[in-house]
Parts: C-alpha cells; structure tokens; sequence
C-alpha cells in the first residue's frame, strides 16, 4: 500500500517521463516551441487530475479510518463499562468467575475470587496446583472427581466445596 505523497511522487515522475517522451515525438530538435508548452500544460494538467483523484481516494479512505478508529474507541468503552459493572455485580452477590486454560495450566480468577479466598487480588500464581492447595483436604477428592467428569465427559465443572482461606478461616 502507497502513502498519497509516494503515489503523487509517482504520478509525477510518470508524468514528467511522459512529457520526455512527447517532447521526443514532437521534434527532435525541439524548435517547435509552442508544441512543447502545449506538451508542458498536457502534462500539468494529467498530474494534477491524477494527483486529484489520489487525494479523493486518500479522503475516502482517512474518513473510513477514523470512523472505524471511533467504532473502536466505543466498543471499548462498553467493554469498559460492562466489566467494571460485572465486577460490581459480583461483589455485591461474593460470587465470582474463573477459567481455566488446559493447555498453559492457566487459572485466570476475577477479583471477587481472589476475595472469596481471602487473597489479594492479581497477587496469587493462580493455577490448578495452587487452587487445589486452598480446597478443604476433606473435599479435594470430591473436587478433582469433577474435574475429571468434566474433562473426559465435556460437561460444566460443577461442585460445592470448602475452602481454607490463608487466615485459616475456612469457607463455602
């Protein structure tokens, strides 16, 4: 893709190539004098019409970009807005959301999780080893029996457990 100034840089070699070019058919000794401003003008005018229709194109496409630019600008901004008030929602309920990435053994927790289990938010390697370690000991079989359904029968991780928090407070 060309910039606008490269393309009427290019335009205007072309065009100055071209006026050679004439320049060479009229006369080869270039005595006709009024032939070559007649040539000049010719070639004044078609850098100028090109010139025009690549800065047209270049408008088009700039106005284009900055709408796209603010298309983006709000989606973010929704985006924004829908997380902060999902994390509202949550602490208000203390119900939190996780994923976890299978392939990376990446737990990724929301803050309301990181509270739930009394944890500093975005302060804990948060991965299945480490989740596990706050499971009451009780119920860690019962936890890891539904991890497994869930992975070998692709079915919603679904268990109520105690945890133990790192006050020694144990939870539900």
């Amino acid at each position: 893709i060309f910039r606008p100034v490269t393309l009427i840089t290019l335009i205007m070699l072309i065009s100055v190539m071209l006026f050679e070019v004439i320049k060479h058919w009229l006369s080869n000794d270039f005595t006709d004098w009024v032939s070559h401003a007649e040539t000049v003008v010719f070639c004044t005018v078609l850098t100028g019409i090109a010139s025009t229709i690549v800065l047209r194109r270049y408008k088009k496409l700039a106005i284009k970009f900055h709408q796209e630019l603010l298309e983006r600008k709000q989606i973010e901004q929704s985006l924004s807005y829908n997380e902060s008030s999902l994390a509202q929602v949550q602490r208000i309920a203390r119900l939190g959301h996780w994923e976890l990435d299978i392939v990376n053994n990446v737990l990724t927790w929301s803050d309301e999780v990181y509270r739930i289990f009394g944890v500093e938010p975005q302060t804990f390697g948060a991965t299945r080893d480490a989740f596990s370690s706050y499971v009451h000991p009780e119920d860690l079989p019962k936890v890891d029996q539904a991890a497994a359904d869930a992975f070998d029968k692709i079915r919603p991780f679904d268990v109520e457990h105690r945890i133990v928090r790192d006050d020694g407070k144990i939870g539900v």
